[in-house]
């Protein structure tokens, strides 16, 4: 789906990504993992082409760079990490996602309303669609802006930290809805989360970047397997006789 060749960026004298390779395969969910400072967020806006680079970013085998910005926002959906409280509605919100599809009159056709009204059931908010933002909680303003990236609906989600303000419930309700995104629909994410413990739940493979570089790429059971986590974050890992989830201080 995405192919990273020889990716390198630099902010201002800063070198901040070196040289990484890396795919993303189609209907799989990625963890990018990595200390703080590791480049991680970097990455994100090489991905959907807020920065400029070197190497290249492959969209199924096109040239990230040869697509205009309404072609990416149609392929690729981003949920950044800082998402501010403003006077929107989550209603509002959820018809934004859908603008990379309208033509000049920002008109809805039936299926973007279908998408919007499927973003609001998912994330719960029919009742407080109409609500500004300054009036909801904070993990209810992080799901008017998940109904964003939902009713999207793109074939590539990237996601930077995209449960921070959600309690334990929506959590667990929305990392399964994006599972479920990617195995039944093919879709693929990429998610930056500092939860380890979620991480190895729910991801295919793990990404870990060390100081801008790629330390692992693979599936998340290789990863474990060469204790990569542990040696990264400095913790240890225990397994939970209950339930055999993975666990790490």
């Amino acid at each position: 789906m995405i192919e990273i060749n020889s990716l390198s960026l630099k902010l201002g004298s800063k070198k901040v990504l070196s040289d990484i390779s890396v795919k993303l395969e189609k209907g799989s969910l990625t963890a990018l993992i990595g200390k703080n400072g590791s480049g991680k967020t970097s990455l994100i806006r090489c991905l959907n082409g807020s920065v400029r680079y070197s190497g290249n970013i492959f969209y199924r085998s096109r040239d990230l760079r040869t697509l205009s910005v309404k072609a990416i926002s149609q392929r690729i959906a981003t949920l950044w990490q800082d998402r501010p409280s403003c006077s929107l509605t989550p209603l509002t919100l959820a018809k934004m996602g859908r603008s990379p599809y309208l033509d000049l009159r920002q008109h809805l056709s039936d299926e973007d309303t279908a998408a919007v009204n499927k973003a609001l059931e998912v994330c719960e908010l029919f009742d407080l669609q109409d609500q500004s933002l300054d009036t909801l909680s904070g993990g209810e303003r992080q799901r008017a802006y998940w109904a964003m990236l939902l009713s999207q609906d793109c074939p590539v989600m990237l996601l930077d930290e995209p449960f921070s303000h959600l309690d334990t419930h929506w959590q667990r309700k929305l990392s399964a809805h994006l599972k479920w995104l990617c195995k039944a629909q093919n879709k693929t994410a990429l998610l930056i989360h500092h939860d380890l413990s979620l991480v190895c739940e729910i991801a295919d493979r793990i990404f870990i970047l060390d100081n801008g570089a790629c330390l692992f790429s693979g599936t998340t059971e290789e990863c474990l397997e060469k204790e990569l986590i542990e040696r990264t974050f400095s913790v240890q890992r225990f397994v939970s006789d209950k339930n055999n989830r993975i666990f790490f201080s």
